[in-house]
Formats: C-alpha cells, sequence, structure tokens
C-alpha cells in the first residue's frame, strides 16, 4: 500500500505565489500565505483531519506555519475524552474507532476567534485571502452577515472589513 497524502486546501493553491515588482524594481511577494488552524474544517468526517505540521512544512516550505504547532500534535480538534485523538497521526486511526465530531459549540468558538484575528489583520494589509473548506466559510459568513450561504467549490466572495469592524461583501 502506498503513502496516503492529505489533500487539502494547500493543494489547490497555485505555491510558491508569482512574484510582483515592487517600486524599485525589487521582488515582492503579492503577499504572504499563512496557515491558520482555526480556518479548518469542523470535524465531522475523517477527510477532517490534516496533516502533521512538520509533513506540512516539508510540503509548502513557502507557507507560514508559525501558528501550528512544532511536534506532531494534532492542529484540528481532537477530543478531551479521547487523549489519543491529540496526536497527528494517531487522530485518523482513533476517529475510525470512536467516530466523534468537533462540537457545534466549539465550533463556532472557534471561528469567532478567526474572524476576530481576520478583523485584526486586515486593519495592517490591503488584501487577505482566506482558503477554507465550506463549513468554516459558511459560518464566517452566518457570523458576519447574519445569514446562511452556500458556497461552491473553488468559488471567490470579495468582502471589505471597514475601519468600524463591519464587513461589506462586494458583489461583481
Amino acid at each position: 500500500s502506498g503513502e496516503r497524502l492529505t489533500v487539502g486546501c494547500l493543494d489547490a493553491l497555485p505555491l510558491p505565489l508569482p512574484p510582483l515588482l515592487d517600486g524599485s524594481g525589487c521582488v515582492a511577494l503579492r503577499c504572504p500565505v499563512v496557515a491558520w488552524p482555526d480556518a479548518t474544517e469542523q470535524l465531522h468526517e475523517s477527510d477532517d483531519l490534516g496533516a502533521a505540521a512538520p509533513e506540512l512544512r516539508r510540503r509548502f516550505p513557502g507557507v507560514d506555519f508559525r501558528r501550528l504547532p512544532l511536534g506532531r500534535e494534532a492542529w484540528w480538534y481532537s477530543s478531551s475524552e479521547l487523549p489519543e485523538s491529540r496526536d497527528a497521526d494517531a487522530s485518523r486511526r482513533c476517529w475510525e474507532q470512536e467516530d466523534y465530531d468537533e462540537p457545534d459549540d466549539v465550533f463556532r468558538e472557534r471561528v469567532a476567534r478567526l474572524i476576530n484575528d481576520l478583523n485584526r489583520v486586515a486593519t495592517g494589509l490591503q488584501h487577505v485571502a482566506v482558503f477554507a473548506h465550506c463549513w468554516t466559510l459558511e459560518e464566517i459568513w452566518r457570523s458576519r452577515f447574519g445569514r446562511p450561504r452556500r458556497f461552491s467549490n473553488a468559488e471567490v466572495a470579495v468582502v471589505e472589513i471597514l475601519p468600524s469592524g463591519e464587513w461589506q461583501w462586494l458583489q461583481a
């Protein structure tokens, strides 16, 4: 049997991003690519489990993984009742045996932290792109716009975060 590679958002992102020339003719990155653990999918299925941070660092050297653990700890939801679920390598086997889900209240709290972080980060940058799975994007949308939204695969929704912290959808 071959090695099972986890396919996720980073696999769909064209890395490294093509550089731009800054005003002085020097190469500048378009924007940093940062892995944010709070942007992970709500754990319901085994494909919602990620890869260990050292593996991601090896596969995607152009991504900033500072927010992920240095070791092989799970950086996605793990059950406090199942200590083995805290290990990135054992969590898939643990999930297959125990079939646990991330509780909705834990998921909503995590997405609220992500939204607060995005508000903070957006004040210092001109553009922020969020690549995430549908349930996470849908919860962000529900939280910020007060209504549900179903995202299609690879859909882009452009939102402006105003200085007041209000989010405004810029429809095409």
